[in-house]
């Protein structure tokens, strides 16, 4: 896996700039989709960037819990990548880790959240969208207190309820992560409209918007 390019946005706002949201987009996806979601949070003030890897495909497809050896050999290299990236990104905008929201979807999560549950320095946040940690077995006690936010659908035909995301969310909690749930009884492998201000009422105070901000953005 290769890095292909970073697509960056400015703040809309020119008041003083609140942080920066990463966002990692899944298989096949471009990373100008993320930014549409992104942009739709109504964070103005927040510096927005997405990385994009060859071809979109940031390791090999799993092929379940049972057979994924190329997959996690193959995420290793891209969780590498996207980090050594991610720090020189971060140092060429100024910006601190306590500041920057890592957020993923799909396979775009699954590296997110290897980027944020490794490092000794805390994220403003780590956002999983529909994604998962491929060896949930393997995860280790917190090294960090980053807001973790799991959005999941009941009836994900990719990352499974039962297979990948309840073993997940398990581990993370009884490993002393920092997680919030948002748990849909319902829906596919998708997002929906109301994910973005479901997620952006949780970020915002990590990135500095105050209470009345919310109210006024969202009622």
């Amino acid at each position: 896996m290769i890095l292909r390019k970073w697509i960056v946005k400015p703040p809309l706002s020119r008041r003083p700039r609140r942080g920066a949201i990463i966002a990692l987009p899944g298989r096949g996806i471009p990373g100008s989709f993320m930014l549409k979601f992104c942009r739709d949070m109504k964070l103005n003030r927040t510096l927005l960037a997405t990385i994009e890897p060859y071809r979109l495909t940031w390791y090999p497809m799993p092929h379940g819990p049972e057979d994924q050896g190329h997959a996690c050999m193959g995420l290793e290299y891209a969780v590498s990548m996207a980090k050594s990236e991610i720090d020189k990104f971060l140092k060429w905008q100024d910006l601190r880790k306590e500041e920057t929201v890592l957020l993923g979807f799909s396979a775009g999560s699954v590296v997110a959240l290897q980027i944020a549950i490794r490092d000794a320095d805390q994220y403003a946040a780590c956002v999983s969208m529909g994604g998962a940690i491929l060896e949930p077995q393997k995860v280790q006690a917190a090294k960090n207190q980053t807001p973790i936010i799991l959005q999941h659908n009941k009836f994900d035909d990719c990352f499974d309820w039962y297979e990948r995301y309840l073993p997940m969310r398990d581990a993370l909690q009884q490993n002393g992560y920092n997680v919030a749930v948002l748990e849909r009884p319902f829906g596919n492998h998708t997002m929906y409209s109301n994910d973005v201000v479901n997620i952006s009422r949780l970020i915002a105070p990590s990135l500095g918007y105050s209470k009345k901000f919310l109210s006024k953005v969202f009622g």
